[in-house]
């Protein structure tokens, strides 16, 4: 595998936002990001997320468990392994530590939220992303 950019991961991770994530979960995703909770090496991370059984909390940052370098976050999973992978990578790729890559993803975060609710690809009446943008 060839060595990705800084601008093809962010690339990659706007596909996947846009991909793997409900407007629930994308919110939820910037929020826990925002508290700092999100992670590279978590279940938890930008793959892991969306893919979390119905009801399973986030991962708050006293929680030993990591499941990433297993990969358990895979198994279940609609989606292609590789596709998560490819993924996690590109987050990875963002920054050389979890604080970088944060700062890196929020904006990323925010713009997808704007460009759904730019294209009305939520529902109009929904306030999903009313305190989010």
């Amino acid at each position: 595998m060839t060595e990705i950019t800084f601008k093809q991961s962010k690339q990659i991770v706007r596909n996947y936002l846009r991909m793997a994530y409900s407007d629930n979960a994308l919110t939820e995703f910037l929020d826990y990001t925002r508290a700092g909770k999100l992670r590279f090496f978590s279940c938890c991370c930008l793959a892991g997320f969306p893919l979390r059984p119905a009801g399973l909390k986030p991962l708050e940052l006293d929680e030993a468990m990591n499941f990433h370098r297993s990969g358990s976050h895979y198994l279940g999973s609609r989606m292609d392994d590789a596709l998560i992978a490819r993924a996690s990578d590109a987050f990875n790729r963002l920054g050389c530590n979890d604080i970088e890559r944060r700062r890196h993803i929020i904006p990323i975060i925010k713009a997808e939220i704007r460009r759904r609710m730019r294209n009305e690809i939520i529902n109009p009446d929904s306030d999903v992303f009313s305190a989010h943008h």
